[in-house]
């Protein structure tokens, strides 16, 4: 059979839990006030400032080590094999 348990005290509880989230908040807010802004600030006669144009995508990758033709395969035996 279960055993009645008298209600926890969740008012002191609550009032803890609140307090820290209220100075949680009071310590993020004066710290993000000393903050400077982010962007500077710009002439607009330095910035280029157009609309998106339809064009060519280019797409150059460049790696390291030698580079080898895109129809050579290496097979899993470990042999090497042109397509």
């Amino acid at each position: 059979m279960d055993i009645p348990r008298a209600p926890g005290n969740r008012g002191r509880k609550r009032l803890i839990y609140g307090g820290i989230a209220l100075v949680g908040l009071v310590v993020a807010t004066l710290g993000l006030r000393g903050l400077k802004p982010a962007a500077p600030r710009v002439d607009r006669a330095s910035v280029w400032i157009d609309s998106v144009q339809k064009g060519p995508l280019v797409i150059e990758e460049t790696s390291p080590g030698l580079g080898h033709p895109a129809d050579h395969v290496k097979l899993f035996s470990g042999k090497s094999k042109y397509l």
